[in-house]
């Protein structure tokens, strides 16, 4: 296993809930994650260029993903109609995917672009995609689209607010921050402000996860933290044969691999 030495916003977010499921990478691909990639492309397309959402073959658009749950027909109906809904009048589409961002803060993978930026003096540091950003003269607002009704760690959000802080040179004194998500799928807006004091706060919080998954790669062993939430869709099965009640009512069991 390679030590890592830049981190997604994404991964410290499972590192926090299981260090050793999120290291080995074990979660498994399902519907809810497929529907999730496939409508984040479908909202990038729209913003780099607004076209006519009526047109977007649904039915063929989930095969593509094969997402064959009847139940993604709904959700794929209400995202392509509160699409336009978000506003982005009085602002510049400053960047979609990192287009925009200066080469040196720029990392390519798998013919996609990342914002990287080096955070620590031993060469750590963030490295992700920020959906949008929109910026005038008095505001800046990163954009991140939410396929599904979970509500955002501010966690992420800050994460999110010290990448652009070091790749774009602006700071909460200089001009407004803040980070909107954009739910897709219920038309939602959840806001919050970045503030300085946040920024330095997560900043040192950022630190010390990668301190402490440091400390676990040299020792060659990163712990399970088993709890029904994150051991959902994860292939270790600590959770593997214990039912529980789903959203629904119905009586469920994890399966595990």
């Amino acid at each position: 296993m390679k030590k890592k030495d830049f981190f997604s916003p994404s991964f410290l977010m499972s590192y926090q809930k299981c260090p050793y499921a999120a290291v080995n990478n074990v979660f498994t691909s399902n519907d809810y994650t497929k529907f999730g990639e496939l409508v984040h492309t479908l909202a990038e397309d729209y913003y780099q260029k607004p076209f006519d959402l009526t047109t977007v073959n649904t039915e063929e658009l989930l095969k593509s993903k094969e997402i064959y749950n009847g139940k993604f027909k709904k959700k794929i109906k209400n995202v392509i109609e509160n699409i336009p809904n978000f506003s982005t009048e009085g602002y510049e589409v400053f960047d979609i995917e990192s287009r925009n961002t200066p080469k040196e803060y720029v990392h390519e993978f798998f013919n996609k672009r990342f914002m990287a930026v080096k955070l620590m003096s031993n060469g750590c540091g963030l490295r992700g995609a920020i959906d949008m950003l929109l910026k005038n003269d008095k505001e800046f607002k990163i954009i991140d689209f939410k396929s599904g009704s979970s509500k955002p760690d501010p966690f992420q959000v800050h994460l999110y607010g010290i990448m652009c802080a070091f790749a774009y040179k602006i700071m909460p004194e200089d001009m407004k921050m803040s980070c909107e998500f954009w739910m897709l799928e219920s038309g939602k807006v959840h806001t919050y402000d970045i503030t300085s004091e946040l920024l330095e706060f997560n900043y040192q919080k950022f630190k010390d996860i990668v301190e402490e998954y440091n400390e676990s790669f040299s020792l060659g062993e990163f712990k399970k933290t088993p709890s029904f939430k994150s051991c959902m869709f994860c292939k270790c099965a600590c959770f593997e044969g214990r039912s529980y009640q789903s959203n629904f009512g119905e009586s469920k069991t994890v399966s595990g691999y």
